[in-house]
């Protein structure tokens, strides 16, 4: 399993993409943070980890306090309590496990502009990035429509500015992550290396339009079906159905959320989700990724005058700028 997470590692480095993700959730939230870490963990993490460091982990971690069984397939709920029984029924509960909780971000560096190079690449890797709201907050189905007019579409506004307009990119796209805590709010692209800047200009440009007024009727009813039309996937495997149930449980959404959807959906109007978007979106919190030949791209990152400029390694740590490292 070791040598599989480092060989995963080792992949991520070849995906300027998978090095902008890494990036953002640590500078976002910082060391010390749990969402300031990947799932699939740190060399240097992965490599000193021994056995009793994992029990240890999975004592304190995993008990049938703080988890839910959920299964779909071709049984009944009787059928399912007696299997769940027989396979878990001696399972000892020692109380609620105490762990560290994920946190809004407290320790995000002061640079606004974050460059990790790598040298001779004919595309930069761009995400423009904030912490967000929890997936609980009242406000997340207006956060969600408004994503959908930004990049959450073919037709979304950051989609047609840098392919169609200017055709800087194959294709861009925007997201308001699912999380416990905070998550982030994020618009991201691959463009040409030759226009990094003026496709990061670009991109704010279309996000502080969000702030300017409220999004067109057709943008509204697009939104809306983009996302009634999606539901009937959630539950199109019984894979699917078990992480759509799932969800309920992990963010605390009542049992008919998914049935009750698309009335809420429908029932928003476009002062709604210009309300929640004033609310939470905030371009001067938003920090820029980008994942690129940095002999090429700095000048351009500096023209904007967004902030100070700051460098990373491939796992999201800091840098001297003249000591910047390189990504093969």
């Amino acid at each position: 399993v070791r040598n599989d997470r480092l060989t995963a590692l080792l992949q991520d480095r070849d995906s300027p993409f998978r090095i902008a993700a890494t990036v953002m959730w640590t500078d976002l939230y910082g060391p010390n943070n749990s969402y300031g870490h990947m799932s699939i963990g740190t060399e240097p993490g992965l490599k000193s980890a021994t056995r009793d460091d994992i029990v240890k982990f999975y004592q304190a971690a995993f008990s049938p306090t703080n988890a839910a069984l959920v299964l779909a397939g071709d049984l009944t709920a009787d059928e399912a309590r007696k299997l769940a029984e027989d396979t878990f029924g001696k399972l000892s509960s020692q109380g609620r496990p105490s762990l560290p909780q994920a946190t809004v971000a407290i320790a995000s560096a002061p640079e606004k502009v974050l460059v990790v190079d790598k040298p001779n690449t004919p595309q930069t890797s761009v995400m423009v990035a904030q912490v967000g709201i929890a997936r609980s907050n009242p406000d997340f189905e207006r956060l969600n429509v408004m994503n959908q007019v930004l990049g959450g579409l073919f037709s979304s506004r950051v989609n047609m500015n840098l392919r169609e307009a200017h055709g800087y990119s194959y294709g861009a796209f925007s997201a308001v992550y699912e999380n416990a805590k905070e998550g982030p709010i994020e618009v991201g692209s691959q463009v040409r290396t030759d226009v990094t800047g003026p496709a990061v200009a670009e991109i704010i440009k279309e996000v502080k339009g969000m702030l300017e007024k409220e999004v067109s009727d057709d943008e509204l009813r697009l939104a809306k079906e983009s996302i009634s039309r999606s539901l009937p996937a959630y539950f199109q495997t019984t894979q699917s159905t078990v992480a759509t149930i799932g969800d309920l449980y992990l963010f605390d959404l009542p049992p008919d959320y998914y049935q009750e959807l698309p009335k809420r959906i429908e029932a928003l109007s476009a002062a709604d989700v210009y309300a929640a978007t004033k609310s939470h979106l905030s371009p001067d919190k938003m920090k820029v990724i980008a994942v690129g030949d940095r002999k090429v791209i700095d000048k351009q990152l500096a023209a904007l005058k967004l902030g100070p400029i700051g460098y990373r390694t491939p796992d999201g740590r800091p840098v001297p700028a003249n000591q910047a490292v390189k990504v093969p």
